[in-house]
């Protein structure tokens, strides 16, 4: 791993350094690489944000989320439907005075 420009050994398993990839556990050592690359060289990242987002909607309700419903839940639906906008729109104010 390279982290500011410093190049660091991790052992992906117990003394990995001294272990050869071979075709018998490269499976191994694939999944062990990408629980490294994708968790636990970000382990702080991830625990801030979940802890922030924990703070929002608690994590007992995350859980009965799909990853669909949670994108859905947090970014909406990708294509906005300006008719349907426009129909459930009750303008009050200025801009119903204006005609909006």
């Amino acid at each position: 791993r390279v982290s500011f420009g410093v190049v660091q050994t991790v052992d992906l398993m117990p003394n990995g350094r001294d272990v050869e990839v071979t075709a018998a556990n490269l499976e191994t050592f694939l999944a062990a690489r990408l629980r490294d690359r994708v968790f636990d060289a970000r382990k702080r990242s991830l625990s801030a944000l979940l802890t922030g987002v924990y703070d929002v909607v608690p994590r007992e309700v995350l859980m009965l989320l799909s990853a669909r419903e949670l994108e859905l839940a947090l970014c909406g639906i990708p294509d906005i439907d300006v008719a349907a906008w426009r129909a459930a729109t009750t303008y009050k104010g200025a801009f119903a005075e204006a005609g909006a």
